[in-house]
């Protein structure tokens, strides 16, 4: 796996269902959000990209903000 370390937090955890997202700089990766649920969880095909990605925009441009500021000046 690409993250061991993650993989068997999440195992040790009483999670259920877990959900991965990447965090997305202008440049690079900035980050994962990590959602642990303590019960199964399945979602539609659709619903990140209408539930989970504006809301991951949004902390994108404040955690990538070290770059923006630094393009403005």
């Amino acid at each position: 796996t690409l993250y061991p370390k993650l993989c068997r937090l999440v195992e040790l955890s009483d999670a259920k269902s877990a959900a991965i997202y990447p965090i997305n700089g202008i440049e690079s990766p900035i980050g994962l959000l990590v959602v642990l649920y303590k019960h199964t969880k399945v979602y539609s095909l659709d619903y990140y990209n209408n539930v989970i990605a504006p809301s991951i925009e949004k902390l994108a441009i404040y955690l990538d903000y070290p770059y923006i500021n630094k393009k403005e000046n």
